[in-house]
């Protein structure tokens, strides 16, 4: 099973796939193979990417696809896209019906075995964050229920089958986020923005990953003041403090109220009379 990329630059395609590689670096091996590895699937010497099985075949082409790597498929002539009418079912993702197709964004991430206390972690990130992501977005695409936070909460249990028993029932509640037992699906607005758009697919494998190391994650929605040096901390914890995502991090930031480098106003004043007085000395 391979993907026809038609790139020759593997070594930016190799870093664009990290975020779908779980945020890890993709191994060169050198000879004979002189190809990137990563799980479950490699970039072969002619550019094209070999996958293990076809569901991963699937999903690297969804996340290229929205990366703007590749090309989205035509529908066939005469044919319109399909819209859900019907209430969402069992294996369905919320909030499909809410956006006209090309102007939404589908980015599936794998969760790995993710317990049940890791899926809550995920479920409390995004509920402490859902302003700060939406603001980030420029769109209310997410919303938790409180009710399922607290659910979660009276109900700490650390399987699997104990977090779907409280999730049900509130799946159709939530907006912007399916969980199933193998994958997270966050369906977002497209912002018309490309880097906009690659820092988004980008974040939600950063999410994912770090509910996954979390010990504990906090559920309180905030609302800071500061939104830019906020969500730049948070941005930093979860790891895309890296240079290679220092791009991401700009446009998640972009158009946010506030000081990245500083926590507050009188911060942000005390540091501009100081470079004032340098300057002043320095002549």
């Amino acid at each position: 099973m391979t993907i026809q990329t038609n790139l020759n630059d593997r070594k930016e395609l190799a870093r664009r796939l990290i975020p779908f590689n779980h945020n890890e670096k993709l191994r060169y091996t050198g000879t004979p193979a002189f190809a990137y590895e990563g799980r479950g699937f490699r970039i072969l010497r002619s550019g094209d990417i070999e996958c293990d099985d076809e569901k991963t075949e699937a999903a690297i082409t969804a996340f290229l696809q929205e990366a703007g790597i590749l090309p989205h498929p035509e529908p066939a002539e005469g044919t319109e896209p399909e819209v859900p009418q019907e209430p969402l079912e069992q294996d369905e993702t919320p909030g499909l019906d809410a956006l006209p197709h090309p102007d939404r964004m589908e980015i599936k991430v794998p969760i790995d075995g993710m317990d049940g206390a890791q899926l809550r972690n995920l479920v409390f990130m995004l509920h402490a964050q859902q302003y700060l992501l939406n603001r980030a977005a420029g769109h209310e695409n997410i919303h938790v229920p409180d009710r399922l936070v607290e659910d979660l909460k009276e109900e700490p249990g650390t399987d699997q089958t104990s977090f779907f028993a409280i999730y049900q029932n509130y799946r159709k509640k939530g907006r912007g986020f399916w969980i199933a037992a193998d994958t997270v699906t966050f369906c977002i607005a497209a912002t018309g923005n490309a880097v906009k758009n690659r820092a988004l697919i980008e974040l939600a494998a950063f999410m994912v990953s770090a509910a996954k190391k979390a010990k504990r994650v906090q559920a309180d929605t905030r609302k800071p003041e500061n939104e830019k040096y906020y969500l730049r901390m948070w941005l930093l914890r979860i790891g895309m403090g890296t240079k290679a995502s220092h791009e991401s991090r700009m446009a998640l930031l972009k158009g946010l109220k506030g000081w990245s480098a500083f926590r507050t106003e009188e911060e942000a004043k005390a540091h501009a009379r100081k470079q004032k007085e340098r300057r002043h000395q320095n002549p």
